[in-house]
């Protein structure tokens, strides 16, 4: 299928184009929508300050939350309809277990996008025109929220699954209101890993009556990487992280690793991302005693991520996380030809391969960061395999951001009506 198509996409995303760095990689699949859709038309959920720059022929609606949260609840909570979805939520919780304080908030936050997506005049207008439509929601959780009445409308409708929207990770977080009635009216459920393709097809979850496809999300190319050095001995290593500092992310085994490093070779830690470094201060220092150099970047936009890579000689990018989905940080070193350490969650191990873009570590780590430590210094001799790899090859089979976008982007064109 080529050219252009006579039918209309409604994107529907958290926050996108607001922010400067969450979302980001959903800009290659605007750039391609609006390649090959009439027009294409972008509905956030909620405003922050900060606001990208959209490709020609997207047109962005007003979120439906503006920055002024507590007037958005406020003004939804005195309508009735919301205490009503309210109610219907909370019998899903007592599917699920007892109904708790954390529970009810989301019950209560999710009824009021709801309401507001219903209410929604231009939204209305979009599913009553006469053209070929399709509405894609970004995420399974409140995006997805604008999928049952675009359903009952007669759009096609597309649900995209990361992680967080999909697997909880304990009792209260990752629990959304209507899944079920989500998982009957979704015509296509595109995950980005065969992992979470897995758990949502699990029979247990109920019947899902639309396809389920694994349909990749990939990072932007950013062009020719900078050459790597085959032969390192002595082993001067630079070691990059990208993510969020927060308990899952396990930044502190990142720091940890670098401090066994710094034991046996000069080691140089760069760590690019933002949140409370204060959670992983006390590892940090235990790093730099060690003799380990430390460098916090905070948060930074990847194309500045991007010329790093580029401009200096990375030895592995690290993720140590205890949940994934595919970690679009993995797949951004890939592009830049820098081999992986990462621990096999999620669907990280589709695309960290041993010995092709880099080598997966067990989640508990065994043996200890000492153990890791020495397998990897092991795997950056000539013939390890982090040497042999060629992270660059698997992204271009697996990540490629502007061809993963064109098969999206032919899946959503044949379901428009």
């Amino acid at each position: 299928m080529t050219g252009r198509s006579d039918s209309e996409i409604l994107v529907v995303t958290t926050h996108y184009p607001y922010g400067t760095i969450e979302e980001n990689w959903i800009g290659h699949e605007l750039d391609e929508f609006a390649r090959r859709f009439s027009k294409v038309h972008l509905l956030p959920v909620k405003e922050l300050k900060e606001r990208r720059s959209l490709p020609e022929g997207v047109e962005l609606w007003a979120p439906l939350a503006t920055i002024n949260r507590l007037r958005f609840f406020t003004w939804h909570a005195l309508m009735p309809r919301t205490w009503r979805y309210f109610f219907d939520a909370l019998k899903e919780c007592s599917d699920l277990s007892r109904i708790t304080i954390p529970r009810a908030i989301v019950c209560l936050k999710f009824s009021c996008y709801r309401v507001a997506f219903e209410r929604s005049a231009r939204l209305k207008r979009f599913l009553l025109s006469k053209k070929q439509k399709v509405v894609y929601a970004y995420w399974g959780h409140i995006p997805a929220l604008a999928i049952p009445m675009s359903h009952r409308r007669g759009a096609g409708t597309c649900v995209r699954f990361h992680r967080t929207d999909l697997i909880a990770d304990g009792p209260e977080q990752g629990f959304f209101p209507w899944r079920r009635e989500l998982r009957e009216v979704a015509e296509l459920n595109a995950f980005v890993s065969e992992q979470g393709l897995a758990f949502y097809s699990e029979p247990s979850r109920g019947v899902c009556s639309g396809r389920c496809e694994v349909l990749r999300l990939g990072a932007r190319d950013f062009g020719p990487p900078r050459r790597r050095q085959q032969a390192r001995a002595p082993l001067p290593i630079t070691m990059v992280s990208a993510s969020w500092i927060s308990p899952i992310k396990r930044v502190d085994l990142i720091a940890g690793l670098a401090a066994q490093l710094a034991r046996h070779t000069s080691v140089t830690w760069h760590h690019f991302g933002g949140k409370r470094a204060a959670d992983v201060d006390g590892a940090i220092k235990a790093a730099r005693e060690a003799g380990a150099d430390v460098v916090l970047h905070g948060l930074v936009p990847v194309e500045r991520l991007q010329q790093f890579y580029r401009d200096n000689d990375v030895t592995f990018f690290v993720n140590l996380s205890e949940h994934e989905g595919i970690p679009v940080s993995i797949m951004e070193a890939l592009n830049a030809d820098i081999p992986v350490v990462a621990t096999a969650v999620g669907g990280t191990p589709e695309v960290v391969i041993e010995g092709r873009s880099g080598m997966l570590v067990d989640l508990r780590i065994d043996g200890g960061l000492a153990a890791l430590a020495a397998r990897i210094l092991a795997a950056l001799q000539p013939g390890g395999l982090l040497m042999v790899a060629s992270p660059r090859e698997v992204w271009e089979g697996l990540c490629d951001g502007h061809r993963n976008a064109g098969v999206l982007t032919r899946e959503l064109i044949a379901l428009a009506r």
